[in-house]
Parts: C-alpha cells; structure tokens; sequence
C-alpha cells in the first residue's frame, strides 16, 4: 500500500503542480516548427486547434483508457498509436519504479520508424504531435529521443530538457528505454 500511495504522490506532485492547459490540452509546446508535444487533447475544440497548427501526425503513446485519440480522424489527422502501457498486477501497480515497463522490441522498433519518418519529412507532410497522457514522462523519452535522433543534440542536453519539462527518471523502464535507444 506504501508503493501505491508513492506513486500518487510522485505523479500528482511531479504533475499537477506543472500542467498547464492550452485549448484543453495538457502542456502543450512546440518542440521545433513540425513538432509538437502535450498530453492527451481532451476536447473537440483541442483537436480543432491542433489541426490549426497544421498538425496532419499523432504519435500517441498513452493508451485508450487514458484518451480516446477517434476525434482526430474528424480534423484529417493521422493517429500512429505506440501505446506504453503501466506495469500492473491485478490492477495494483507493484512499485514506483515499474509503473511503466520498458517498451518492448517492437515499440522501440516502431518509435525509431516514427522518429525517422520526422526527421525524414521535414515538416513536407504537417505537423506532428507527440502526446502521453500528461506529456511528461513517456512523450519526454519521445522527444528526448527525436533531439539525439533528429536534432544532433549531446544525450545530456537531450536529458537535461527531459527533466526540464517533468520527466520523472524514477520511472525506471522509461528511463532504461531512453539509455538503451540512445546508446545505440
């Protein structure tokens, strides 16, 4: 019971204290002129927004309980769905530590085919949003990624920014996922 109320403690303190809402999308920024990151749109009127910004790309990562991500179909937008789902045991979460696993070969496989097709369009396709359900820790392993990946930036810079926009390193599989596809 300890590690469950550690956890509500360290994402509602690591989270609520720093989301802000734009159009009613959670931490929305532009991460460069085709990128952007947020947490889960979470209305009509956010997905109009967003196609606005000239978004045509999702990369969601958070999964279907989370947010339902339908709506973008609506404003010609593509959703590419990575979900990385929490480690649970029969609902429980076991630890802090775990609450997410680290993405599997597959995931890894299918966000490096994202990231290239990024870095490949240059913006010639739309925008692309990169979103979790807060648009902290698993849109941060994202897009901390795509800044080694995309933007030749030193992995310290890319971690440094991380934690800058509320990466929890505490999460031990994303924050293994994010050394072993940068080490690469």
């Amino acid at each position: 019971m300890f590690k469950l109320a550690t956890l509500g403690l360290v994402l509602a303190c690591g989270c609520a204290a720093t989301t802000r809402y734009d159009h009613e999308i959670p931490n929305l920024v532009q991460v460069r002129d085709d990128v952007w990151r947020s947490g889960q749109p979470r209305t009509l009127d956010g997905w109009r927004y967003l196609e606005k910004l000239g978004i045509k790309h999702v990369l969601k990562l958070d999964f279907i309980d989370e947010g339902d991500d339908s709506a973008a179909a609506a404003f010609g937008i593509t959703v590419h769905d990575v979900s990385i789902e929490p480690t649970t045991k029969a609902g429980f979460v076991d630890s802090v530590e775990n609450v997410f696993a680290t993405p599997n070969k597959k995931q890894i496989e299918e966000i490096e085919r994202l990231v290239g097709q990024i870095r490949d369009a240059r913006g010639s396709q739309g925008g692309w949003l990169i979103h979790c359900f807060n648009g902290h820790d698993r849109t941060g392993l994202i897009v901390g990624y795509l800044r080694i990946v995309v933007d030749g930036w030193d992995k310290h810079h890319a971690w440094s920014e991380m934690l800058d926009r509320g990466f929890h390193p505490e999460l031990i599989g994303l924050d293994r996922a994010f050394h072993e596809m940068t080490d690469k």
